[in-house]
């Protein structure tokens, strides 16, 4: 069986088409992080270290007046530069660069105390509801709901001021290229697994062979996932070094609620503890994907179609709601519960989503790991049972 896993994955890997793919994909990720505007990184690293540790009201007091006096003195700049040039037609001003950095520093600061100051006040009011729902004896699934959402928002921490630039594009990078990059290589390469054996004409000899069937199709999934994990550790390597290098990965006890992308997310984590949640999940998504696209390949002996099949179902979704703007519920359903929002794994953390469960609220994101367990499990009896149904011809 070794051989035959050893012989498979030779047959993905060999494909120059493969590793030129990945290649393209590496190359634009890079030409993409040297657009960014780095600025004084060092700088405003040293600017957090001030404010490192737990934020309280009266820090959070300082630096809002630090930030009124940061934005008064800019006005004054901006007006003393007008006054100086107002004889001249055009009037460009430039901001000071440090000016702006330590406004941002503070407007950041400032926020994170708000948001956990919203969050107390959600937590205040979601008490209320509780009670009210307790005195009237009414402890239907918006209690049990509340209840739960309570408990979880009673569990986090007031927010700290530490610098996180390097965990924030870290966590950033699965709902972004990961999600395009790790979905197309998939698509890629493995629609030709099977297909691939139809055009050439082997699956003829490959049936009728004492290694058929089973043992081939196993040989064919774990080759393929092999594949597919390795992908997926070449983006995390290089991801984890890309922004270590250029903004360090400071902050890794900062709560997950301080992303902006996150604020509203109920789980008590930190961004660490978050990030490896998150590869976990990515990379699970992956191989649900993986298992959909062999089965896709199993059933066409066309490689074409079996990668546009693939790619509108992984795609169309999130084409259809964040291109074309479309709001049907039907589609937003399709998309809450597709091989893509699974693979992002942003949605399943972001915010406070249960699911009515016979009256019970369980959270999105398991039932979102329960749905592709199971199809998973039904895929991959589909590619095995399809497989060996083949007629040889």
């Amino acid at each position: 069986m070794f051989e035959l896993v050893k012989f498979e994955l030779y047959k993905i890997v060999s494909r120059k088409f493969n590793i030129l793919a990945l290649s393209v994909f590496i190359l634009l990720y890079f030409l993409s992080t040297s657009q960014l505007n780095l600025g004084d990184i060092q700088h405003i690293r040293n600017m957090y270290s001030e404010w490192n540790g737990p934020l309280t009201e009266e820090r959070a007091a300082i630096a809002r007046q630090e930030l009124r006096e940061l934005e008064a003195q800019q006005e004054e700049d901006l007006e003393k530069y007008i006054a100086d040039h107002q004889n001249q037609n055009v009037v460009i001003f430039e901001w000071d660069k440090t000016l702006g950095s330590k406004l941002g520093v503070r407007f950041d600061l400032v926020n994170r105390w708000e948001r956990f100051q919203n969050r107390n006040a959600l937590t205040a009011d979601l008490w209320e509801e509780i009670r009210t729902a307790e005195a009237a004896d009414k402890k239907d699934f918006n209690y049990l709901k509340n209840l739960m959402h309570y408990n979880m928002l009673s569990d986090l921490t007031p927010p700290l001021g530490d610098y996180f630039r390097g965990w924030r594009d870290l966590i950033d990078f699965a709902n972004t290229f990961g999600f395009v990059f790790l979905g197309a290589l998939i698509l890629l390469t493995l629609v030709p697994v099977f297909a691939e054996e139809y055009t050439v004409k082997m699956d003829s000899f490959i049936l009728s062979s004492r290694h058929g069937r089973k043992k081939i199709v196993t040989a064919k999934i774990a080759a393929s996932l092999l594949v597919v994990f390795s992908y997926a550790v070449i983006f995390l390597i290089m991801n984890v070094t890309v922004n270590s290098m250029l903004f360090s990965l400071d902050g890794s006890r900062v709560a997950l609620q301080e992303l902006f992308k996150y604020r509203l997310s109920p789980f008590n984590l930190n961004v660490s503890q978050y990030f490896f949640i998150q590869q976990a999940t990515h990379i699970f998504g992956a191989f649900a994907f993986s298992f959909l696209v062999l089965l896709l390949s199993v059933f066409s002996r066309s490689s074409l179609i079996s990668f546009f099949t693939g790619g509108a179902i992984y795609g169309a979704p999130f084409f259809l709601t964040s291109i074309l703007n479309i709001e049907h519920e039907l589609i937003q359903r399709i998309r809450d519960f597709s091989y893509g929002q699974l693979i992002m794994v942003e949605e399943l953390f972001s915010n406070f989503h249960v699911i009515n469960v016979f009256g019970t609220p369980i959270l999105y994101m398991y039932v979102m790991y329960f749905i592709f367990l199971v199809l998973s499990s039904v895929t991959i009896f589909l590619i095995y049972s399809s497989f060996a149904k083949r007629q040889v011809m």
